[in-house]
């Protein structure tokens, strides 16, 4: 169970929220919904850790830590659904990697048998041996053990099911061909959409790049505090220096070039 009691955060003048009260509670699943900029992201991150508040309290129940997989839609592709589980938790995913890899070398020498020794202490202590099941009910819990497939070409508008070459034709006029239609044209929007946000974020980030004193970190809390430029151009030295990681210094900086740029 997490607990939530009265955590607030302010950047500036600008209050992201204040007194915030939750509860988590074992076997559901929850969803944080508010429009951009209203600072879901940064909640998340003060939730595992990663961002400061200022003031509040956050408590895990005991023998429980939280696992976090980064909001990136894609990069998690090339991974089984439950090595994705695992690398929630880096330090026990590095572990299992690394274990993986000294047990399969073919001349095991004497020093990877003292670090197999090493690997399997600390494999013992994070929960390693419990890892997979939990993960694996983790997964079924959210309904992800099977996830059924299909393929809808394009040209003739055919279905195609895994293991079955032969593709299925649905009446032209079909409310469900319909449906699938509308289903893979939102995915491909959605496919399209993300990866254009990402190149205008990178260009930002590059404008960045002409500021004194600016580096990936700070940069990187700027846009989880601001969200887009526009709202940054807005901001004060006041309210830029309150972002963490900024300084006073660096705050009157990138002031300075958005005034001088009429940013």
């Amino acid at each position: 169970m997490i607990t939530v009691t009265d955590v607030s955060l302010s950047f500036g003048e600008r209050s992201l929220f204040k007194d915030v009260n939750l509860k988590f509670t074992p076997g559901n699943c929850y969803g944080i919904i508010g429009a951009n900029g209203a600072g879901k992201s940064t909640f998340l991150r003060i939730l595992s850790g990663e961002t400061e508040h200022d003031k509040g309290e956050i408590s895990v129940g005991k023998g429980m830590r939280i696992a976090v997989l980064k909001q990136d839609h894609f990069a998690f592709e090339g991974y089984p659904a439950l090595e994705t589980v695992f690398m929630g938790y880096p330090k026990l995913h590095s572990l299992m990697k690394e274990r993986e890899a000294i047990y399969a070398k073919e001349d095991f020498s004497e020093e990877d048998g003292l670090r197999a020794g090493e690997l399997e202490a600390d494999f013992a202590e994070l929960g390693g041996w419990e890892a997979e099941s939990m993960a694996g009910r983790l997964l079924s819990g959210l309904g992800l053990d099977f996830l059924p497939a299909i393929g809808l070409a394009e040209t003739n508008e055919t279905i195609y099911l895994p293991d079955q070459p032969k593709p299925i034709a649905l009446p032209k006029h079909s409310a469900s061909l319909h449906l699938l239609e509308r289903i893979r044209d939102e995915a491909h929007r959605f496919a399209v959409s993300y990866h254009r946000s990402l190149r205008q974020k990178q260009a930002l980030f590059s404008l960045l790049d002409n500021v004194s004193g600016i580096g990936e970190k700070r940069k990187r809390a700027l846009f989880d505090a601001f969200v887009t430029l526009d709202a940054m151009k807005l901001a004060g030295v006041e309210a830029l220096s309150a972002v963490p990681s900024m300084d006073r210094k660096a705050a009157e900086a990138l002031r300075a070039y958005f005034d001088a740029e009429k940013l």
